[in-house]
């Protein structure tokens, strides 16, 4: 490969997204599937890079399934207030984990605006508050625990969503 990176303002700002915790042979490769995508699509990829890269342990990956799997305990035990409260804490506190570390500039602004802290503050008053514990108190939170695993599905496991197209 004989392309300067250096000066491709495209590659830099594709770099500046990746996270800053992933090996130098992820790098690498991501670098080469970049060069294959955007500047010679005939260039090959080595398949022995591709196996390695795949089968890599990725922390904050891994944090994020965690934290869609709390979502999903959440919304199937929301009846029950004190394990609405664990698993709504625990997403909450992933998630605003994962934005603030993701943030590109002004991780303070970043956090003290985040909905997930908000939410925080949202679990806390209604654990602390014995009037509230209504399963309509915590539908905010409820839609937003909805709405990300909807967003975690479609990105991690697209087919459940395609329609099968021979089934007339």
């Amino acid at each position: 490969m004989e392309f300067d990176f250096d000066k491709n303002e495209e590659w830099k700002l594709f770099e500046a997204t990746m996270d800053p915790s992933i090996s130098g042979e992820r790098k690498q490769y991501l670098k080469e599937l970049w060069y294959k995508q955007n500047v010679n699509k005939k260039h090959s990829l080595k398949v022995d890079k591709v196996g390695k890269v795949d089968f890599e342990f990725n922390f904050h990956d891994n944090l994020y399934h965690l934290e869609n799997i709390f979502k999903g305990l959440f919304l199937l035990l929301c009846y029950m207030r004190d394990a609405t409260v664990a698993f709504g804490f625990s997403f909450c506190l992933l998630a605003l984990y994962r934005q603030v570390r993701n943030a590109q500039s002004n991780r303070w602004k970043t956090f003290k605006e985040n909905e997930f802290l908000h939410n925080l503050f949202f679990i806390i008053l209604f654990h602390n508050l014995e009037v509230l514990h209504n399963f309509i108190d915590f539908m905010p939170i409820i839609l937003h625990a909805w709405i990300g695993m909807s967003e975690y599905l479609i990105n991690n496991i697209p087919y459940i969503y395609k329609s099968d197209e021979k089934c007339d």
